[in-house]
């Protein structure tokens, strides 16, 4: 997308019109967003939040825009959208996805066995995440 290397806080970032006139693009980009800049971490062991950091302000107005698009009620801080529950989160998944496993194996754990494990853990599930489809979507 032509993203600066680096710090992008102080940047003016514009989208293509694509990416928030198509609801594919939109649901990838929002996907990439995650992949990137966010990740999936266990609230008080049977609960989890997803949580996406984003220090440009028009980063954040475009955020705002597309998830309004594909219908993703996010909530917002000043530098952050998040989800923070377990069917929120389950709804994103199955609605978005994830191509990062780190956020894939703690997800899917989570819906498995109840409850999320931690950065630690992740290590040991990554050979028997690997050959899992990527974009993950819940349920297929």
């Amino acid at each position: 997308m032509g993203f600066p290397l680096g710090r992008k806080k102080d940047f003016k970032i514009i989208i293509p019109k694509e990416i928030k006139n198509n609801e594919l693009f939109a649901r990838a980009f929002i996907r990439g967003m995650l992949d990137t800049d966010g990740c999936v971490v266990p609230q008080r062991k049977t609960n989890m939040i997803l949580d996406i950091c984003i220090m440009n302000s028009d980063l954040m107005g475009i955020m705002k825009e597309v998830c309004d698009k594909v219908d993703v009620n996010f909530s917002y801080s000043k530098n952050r959208v998040y989800l923070c529950t377990v069917k929120k989160v389950k709804d994103f998944f199955s609605k978005i996805g994830s191509s990062n496993l780190r956020n894939i194996i703690r997800f899917d754990h989570h819906m498995k066995k109840g409850y999320s494990i931690r950065a630690s853990e992740i290590e040991r599930f990554l050979t028997e995440y690997s050959k899992v489809k990527l974009p993950y979507y819940l349920g297929l």
